[in-house]
């Protein structure tokens, strides 16, 4: 029975396919089969009640305040979708509780949300498949899902991310998708009307595609201009793609505009009143908005503002395994060389994914944007340097004549891949946290720069004190309060509960301000305090013993002190 239906799927699927499908299979059974080992990242609080804060000011009819009218709502509110749905299947009945005050309830969500991400990530890696597929044949494109699925930054955020994980994946599935519709203007844009055609209808598509982008994170606009650059460098000098062209494909980046302008208004409630002077103050708010905290670089402390220039490039030259590195700068000069003999599809791809990698850091740098928390808010450009690294090392291995340099070749990177592996592991569930060997690894970063700046590793602190305190034993927190608190026993008493601003933070002066009785335990992330002072949360009550470490290859993350 058996044989029969795989011989049914061989001639159904080539074995590019087959093989593509394989590495996402495995990619997802691993990430599905781990992703309840995360915790709560600072930011995912907010973001489940954003979505309720939104309906409740929209039924109301109150203007949207500035906290929340600057920030997408796609894929908070598709998460919160597939929350109620299964409730309603589990339980016959939605559920409307209020998610600020419930740390059961938001701890329900993320058994939902954190798949969901995962799930969307996944758009990244058959995203790269393709673009590897486009450079060197779909016979190779396996080999870029293995490459970024050895990112341990983005494989790291790609299970509880709430913004920039669908953003990237939507960005380079934009930048794949935006090749091929580059590919037909070029060829028969100029041949073709604005109308019920293919060409109309796939510009509709793509619009909305990059409007759904647009409405996680409002940089996604810039993929609009991408794509008529793209089309303007492949046609420049051509003499078939004179003015009247231009005209006519203006029509088609006309119904692209409109489509995504539409789908992006519909998604920002706060865009309906002004949509046109609410684009503008979006972009200037998010470029220049300051957290005002405190970041740790090069073992010094800087204001968000006051970050070097080189903060992006020094954190990919640090967090990126060097394989990649190396393979990288070899694939921009593979792209270079063999320009000229591109279709016009790899032409396009090459342009777009180059442009994803290079633009918004370069404006970044140039303007001087807030910019924290590592590479976090430019994990974007993950995929695109995956893609570009993978297929670097299959045209290495496509130029190598003779089988025994091959197979060396393969064997030596299969070493340096499962050393990442080993390390990724080692790290797990805290991936994001890597620091690749030339730089020393997370052994050398440790008090020099940020580690678990989500806040991940309170989790295991938490559970930790459950296993280790009796009923009514107090707790306090410092740091993210919700990190800690969901995961927590229900016997547990938090004295500091409600102490904390509107991110889910404790403030280090009402910490040392409260009058408790000991004994009690006392949980620290590795953060510092960004509202009051550059003190760290873990210095907080230097007379208790701290008794339990997350340790990670040594290096300590979240602490618990006994205080008694």
């Amino acid at each position: 029975m058996l044989i029969p239906i795989l011989k049914s799927l061989k001639y159904t699927f080539s074995n590019a396919q087959i093989r593509v499908g394989s590495v996402i299979a495995i990619i997802s059974l691993i990430g599905f089969s781990t992703v309840g080992n995360y915790g709560l990242s600072i930011d995912e609080a907010i973001e489940i009640s954003m979505v309720k804060w939104n309906y409740e000011l929209i039924a109301k009819g109150t203007p949207i305040p500035k906290d929340l009218r600057y920030y997408g709502t796609v894929f908070n509110v598709s998460a919160e979708v597939l929350f109620q749905v299964s409730e309603l299947l589990e339980k016959g009945s939605l559920n409307m509780a209020d998610t600020k005050d419930s740390s059961q309830l938001i701890r329900d969500r993320i058994k939902i949300k954190h798949p969901f991400t995962f799930l969307i990530s996944l758009l990244a890696y058959i995203s790269v498949a393709a673009i590897v597929g486009i450079f060197c044949g779909f016979d190779y494109a396996w080999c870029g899902p293995i490459v970024l699925a050895l990112f341990p930054m983005f494989w790291g955020h790609s299970f509880f991310n709430p913004k920039d994980v669908p953003f990237a994946a939507l960005f380079i599935l934009c930048s794949c998708v935006g090749a091929y519709v580059v590919e037909r203007y070029v060829q028969k844009g100029s041949k073709t009307n604005i109308g019920f055609n293919n060409t109309t209808i796939i510009s509709i598509l793509y619009g909305i595609l990059v409007g759904l982008n647009t409405s996680i994170r409002v940089g996604g606009l810039v993929l609009i201009p991408f794509t008529l650059i793209a089309y303007g460098v492949i046609t420049l000098g051509s003499i078939k793609h004179h003015y009247k062209n231009w005209l006519n494909i203006a029509g088609f980046y006309g119904v692209m505009v409109i489509a995504w302008a539409t789908t992006t208004i519909i998604c920002f409630p706060s865009s309906w009143a002004n949509p046109i002077q609410w684009l503008f103050e979006t972009v200037g708010y998010l470029s220049d908005h300051s957290w005002k905290g405190i970041v740790l670089f090069e073992g010094k402390l800087f204001f968000d503002s006051t970050l070097p220039w080189y903060y992006i490039p020094k954190w990919v030259a640090m967090t990126l395994p060097l394989i990649f590195q190396v393979a990288f700068v070899f694939g921009i000069i593979f792209i270079i060389s063999k320009y000229s003999k591109f279709s016009d599809l790899q032409r396009a791809c090459a342009i777009l994914i180059l442009l994803q990698i290079f633009f918004l850091p370069s404006v970044a740098i140039i303007k001087g944007s807030i910019i924290y928390n590592s590479i976090r808010q430019f994990l974007f450009i993950l995929p695109a340097i995956a893609a570009i690294a993978s297929t670097a090392l299959v045209f290495l291995y496509q130029n190598i004549t003779k089988t025994i340099i091959q197979r060396f070749t393969v064997a030596s990177l299969a070493v340096v891949f499962t050393h990442i592996c080993f390390d990724m592991v080692a790290l797990h569930p805290y991936e994001y946290i890597y620091f690749n060997r030339i730089f020393g690894g997370l052994t050398n970063a440790h008090t020099r720069y940020e580690t678990d700046y989500w806040g991940l590793s309170m989790r295991e602190a938490m559970e930790w004190v459950n296993r280790h305190s009796k009923p009514g034993t107090k707790v306090l927190v410092g740091g993210p309060f919700y990190a800690a608190k969901i995961f927590a026993d229900p016997s547990l008493v938090f004295p500091n509960e409600g102490d904390f601003i509107k991110d889910g933070t404790t403030r280090i002066n009402k910490l040392e301000k409260l009058v408790i009785d000991q004994p009690y335990y006392y949980i620290a992330a590795p953060m510092f305090d960004k509202h009051n002072s550059r003190r760290a949360y873990q210095q907080v009550f230097p007379e208790c013993d701290v008794v339990y470490q997350v340790l990670r290859q040594k290096v300590p993350l979240a602490i618990v002190k006994h205080c008694r």
